[in-house]
């Protein structure tokens, strides 16, 4: 696993700073929290449209139940061609293809590769496995009747952010160690979630070594992930339930067996400098590296989480599509 950790310059970038300070999602009159709803109400950023290319984009409904979204450039319309995969965070509750629409757009559109955005079933509704095998049912029927896309069942490459990010891992672990399809050629992830056991407590969660420009920003990214990890197990509980191992690899990939890890497909990993999922991802890259999976890590100065719903706000999102695609080509 090679790590390509970039330099920190230990400095929030001025959209990240306004981010931070922005008013959280307020809490109903009568709820301390607030509620599903609210925080599915409030998911999603302003983006841009930043393609150069004229694009077309179907919607279908695969199994009956799964909704997904097609994009390609028209001059590629009749050309059988890769395809990305991609899977939309939100903590396995929210989130949408719909929030997704800008990076898909801008994979399409730096790529030769149609892009297949899932909208996956969500818990609570839906608990595991029930968005995890939405997630590879769309791999394997793109694998074994591509023809319906017009792409190369055999160049299947998967992606996605946050807890999107975690699914495109555990997808990829449930094609190569438990069905052995091997369907899946590589991965990119966007700052995943792969610890579902912690909620929100213990060494994943330490903010006393962040340091930032000045006093004000270090307690300002400290206050951010204190925030974010007291959702941390609410969310856990919605995705997981009551009764299920929360260690199985399916669900936090951190505690991947050797021998699954190495299975794996190479594997690009991108996060934020300031991200609260940090300490887990780099982690679980270590045992990544001790399996000798075949991959590297990425760390965007000064971003925080969710970054890459920000297509045309921050180069920096961007840059992760360019990377990725950049990764995928390595090898062609």
């Amino acid at each position: 696993m090679r790590i390509e950790n970039v330099k920190l310059n230990q400095k929030l970038t001025s959209g990240s700073r306004s981010e931070l300070s922005r008013t959280t999602i307020e809490p109903d009159e009568e709820n301390e929290s607030p509620t599903i709803v609210q925080m599915r109400d409030g998911m999603g950023w302003a983006a841009k449209n930043i393609t150069t290319n004229e694009l077309v984009i179907k919607d279908k409904v695969l199994k009956g139940h799964i909704p997904v979204r097609l994009y390609r450039k028209k001059t590629l319309v009749n050309e059988v061609i890769p395809v990305l995969v991609y899977y939309h965070g939100g903590g396995f509750f929210g989130g949408s293809i719909q929030n997704v629409e800008q990076i898909c757009r801008t994979f399409a559109d730096r790529s030769d590769m149609a892009v297949v955005s899932v909208g996956y079933l969500l818990s609570p509704e839906h608990p595991f496995p029930a968005g995890l095998m939405d997630c590879f049912e769309v791999v394997e029927t793109i694998a074994t009747e591509g023809q319906i896309f017009n792409v190369l069942g055999d160049q299947i490459f998967v992606a996605g952010d946050s807890a999107g990010g975690n699914l495109a891992i555990t997808t990829s672990i449930l094609d190569s160690s438990v069905f052995g399809t091997n369907y899946i050629k590589k991965i990119i992830s966007y700052y995943p979630v792969v610890d579902l056991t912690s909620k929100g407590k213990g060494d994943f969660w330490e903010v006393s070594s962040i340091q930032a420009k000045d006093d004000d920003e270090t307690k300002m990214i400290r206050d951010y992930i204190i925030g974010f990890s007291k959702l941390e197990s609410q969310v856990e509980d919605w995705y997981c339930g009551s009764e299920v191992d929360r260690s199985n690899s399916l669900i936090s990939p951190f505690y991947a067996a050797d021998e699954e890890l190495a299975k794996l497909p190479p594997i690009k990993v991108i996060i934020g400098e300031f991200d609260p999922l940090r300490l887990q991802v780099e982690a679980f890259v270590n045992e990544l590296s001790k399996a000798e999976t075949n991959g590297s890590l990425s760390v965007y100065p000064g971003m925080i989480h969710a970054f890459m719903d920000k297509i045309g706000v921050y180069d920096e999102a961007e840059k992760g599509v360019v990377e990725a695609i950049g990764f995928i080509k390595e090898g062609e």
